[in-house]
């Protein structure tokens, strides 16, 4: 035993050096994206039919092939032809149907990953967040199929991800959100989290919280006396008024001056000098002042704002490029067909009892998506059992739900976000945006026209969910960290481990995946998530020892009388999966693997105690 530990530590002891390479993070990323896509790969045959809206979107492909055009004139064309480039390419099969989709998205999920980065969030954050959107079940299950809204999500992740990249790369993220909005005509809300950021904060380098060398870079008062001596003007008051002025100082100096006056005079004024009036701003310098803050704040207005202006003009421009090729010829009435497309989609009025449509604020307050579907399994009419979720395909079991975790978080991480936004987090402030612009607005629209509406328009809000949840992990961590011991470090790294042990086991349980493919990609991933993430060896380790032996006694031991007692007639949310089963599994996994924990801690001490004191009595006899 002695000498597998021996071994164990030193391949954890690789293991961490390994994790210092400063292109570690790359290739963590890379190992991520990776097993996402195999996971694709793995399923994209089965089933080797259209399921779901694939039953519209593949036909409506194929007459555009043979040169009919399109029947379903109420969405823009982009996402159509993009699903057309694949069957021509790859042929009239599910890869070429689904294989755009997924090689798409997985270039998202990088994308994705460096936006987190450029918020100035950690590497391990921007890991947490990017593995929980990858492995979320719908965000899964709409990469791999043939249908618009995955594309929207592409389109929208890449407008933010060239905005955060800075002015020089704000003209293509105008052209993304043109893009985007070709994919879906939802796709326009993207502009609306770019803009409510920038007015916010603005676009500056390491906007937001300082990092570690911002911080490390803040000038001491003796540093800021120097700075002064080099001025090149003479000790006159306006030389003092300009040396005091923002454009030659950052604000992390301007505040430590603010700090040091009550201490220590900078600069004394002699009286021979010039009047004291000379040093109060006229009018004038006050409003050139106010001007070139804003201008240095907001990063050139006049660039964000004339790139912004440049998205619907790429959304006309390629409506129409994109409408010629589905059929053949220029659109004599192009601004006529867009409005009789937008007064299409709008006119599918709200119904319940139609293909399990949703209130958008139900997306957040249900597991399932909607409330009145909630707890409707045994239909008394027909005495069978009916699903109360938004079924894609029956064999593999295709659902648009999201992850519980996921549904979870966003009750979580949208609070969480707008209190921290006060902060001036900027990764807080831009989840907040986030949300505001892509789902909060569907409420009011939603309540003006009555449009239908489906759990998976959800989809691009997804993302806003998983930078929230991996802001909160991380913060449980850096908070255990600062601790010395005790109950609430171990509680606050259990609690942050067991929702990732949660979110994947969600996701083998509701993806399509096979449970003999799913549970090992997912276990690894696990074990390799708390490792990097800084769990250390030894939690790691006791945690996934918990884990397995928690599921195992789950599985064969408590499964079936709980089943038995749950699982009936009248059982809540349908599915067993989703049921009250699961709530009733995990919490009762979730127990039992922290007491094993804590019994395996315990024993662990004993032993070792038992160990060390050993020798000293032998040595005392």
């Amino acid at each position: 035993m002695r000498i597998l530990f021996n071994h164990f530590s030193f391949l954890y002891g690789c293991f961490m050096r390994f994790t210092r390479w400063r292109h570690f993070p790359l290739v963590s990323l890379a190992l991520l994206l990776t097993l996402t896509l195999g996971l694709h790969l793995a399923t994209i045959s089965n089933p080797d039919v259209p399921l779901f809206d694939e039953q519209h979107y593949i036909p409506d492909a194929r007459r555009i092939i043979s040169g009919e055009g399109t029947q379903r004139e109420e969405h823009p064309p982009l996402a159509k032809l993009i699903i057309v480039g694949g069957m021509e390419i790859l042929g009239d099969n599910p890869w070429g149907w689904r294989l755009p989709a997924i090689l798409l998205s997985t270039v998202s999920l990088a994308a994705f990953y460096d936006i987190c980065r450029r918020l100035g969030t950690s590497n391990k954050t921007a890991f947490l967040a990017t593995m929980l959107l990858g492995l979320d079940n719908l965000m899964f299950v709409h990469s791999g199929i043939a249908m618009l809204d995955v594309f929207l999500v592409v389109f929208t992740i890449f407008a933010f991800w060239c905005y955060m990249r800075g002015p020089r790369w704000w003209w293509l993220s105008a052209v993304s959100i043109g893009l985007a909005s070709l994919c879906k005509f939802s796709g326009v809300f993207t502009a609306i989290p770019i803009g409510l950021h920038w007015f916010i904060i603005g676009y500056k380098k390491n906007m937001g919280t300082p990092t570690e060398e911002d911080q490390a870079l803040t000038p001491t008062t003796l540093e800021l006396i120097s700075a002064f001596a080099e001025q090149a003007e003479p000790a006159t008051p306006r030389a003092l008024y300009n040396a005091f002025s923002f454009q030659n100082f950052s604000p992390n100096i301007m505040s430590a001056i603010e700090d040091s006056t009550e201490t220590a005079p900078l600069i004394e004024i002699e009286p021979a000098c010039q009047p004291v009036t000379e040093l109060i701003p006229s009018k004038r310098q006050l409003l050139r002042s106010k001007f070139n803050k804003f201008w240095k704040v907001y990063s050139n207005p006049l660039t964000f704002i004339g790139s912004m202006l440049l998205a619907p003009i790429v959304f006309f421009l390629f409506y129409a490029i994109f409408d010629m090729c589905i059929w053949g010829h220029w659109a004599p009435d192009l601004l006529g067909k867009i409005m009789n497309a937008l007064n299409s989609t709008g006119s599918i009025k709200f119904a319940y009892g139609v293909a399990f449509p949703s209130r958008p604020w139900e997306w957040l307050l249900s597991p399932t998506g909607s409330l009145y579907y909630y707890g409707r399994l045994f239909d008394p009419t027909n005495e069978k059992y009916a699903t109360v979720l938004l079924g894609y395909w029956n064999s593999p079991t295709v659902t648009g739900m999201i992850n519980p975790s996921i549904w979870l978080g966003g009750l979580l991480s949208f609070p969480y976000a707008i209190w921290h936004s006060f902060k001036r987090n900027n990764a807080a402030i831009f989840v907040v945006c986030w949300f505001i612009g892509i789902w909060l607005v569907w409420i009011p629209l939603a309540l003006a026209t009555d449009r239908m509406t489906y759990m998976f328009y959800f989809l691009p809000t997804v993302g806003a969910v998983a930078l929230g949840l991996s802001l909160i992990l991380t913060s449980w961590l850096k908070r255990a960290q600062n601790l010395a011991g005790g109950a609430t470090k171990q509680v606050l790294k259990l609690a942050a481990a067991s929702f990732l042990l949660v979110h994947l086991l969600s996701f083998c349980i509701i993806s399509p995946l096979s449970l003999t493919i799913s549970l090992p990609v997912c276990a690894l991933l696990l074990i390799f998530a708390l490792f990097y993430v800084g769990f250390g060896k030894h939690f790691t380790t006791q945690f996934i020892v918990s884990a397995g032996i928690a599921a195992m006694v789950m599985r064969f031991i408590l499964y079936r009388p709980l089943y038995d007692k749950l699982v009936s007639d009248t059982a809540p949310w349908g599915l067993p999966e989703v049921s009250s089963l699961w709530v009733a599994s995990t919490l009762i996994g979730i127990a039992l693997t922290w007491i094993l924990f804590l019994l395996i801690q315990l024993a662990i001490k004993r032993v070792t105690h038992i160990y060390t004191s050993q020798p000293n009595s032998l040595e005392s006899a």
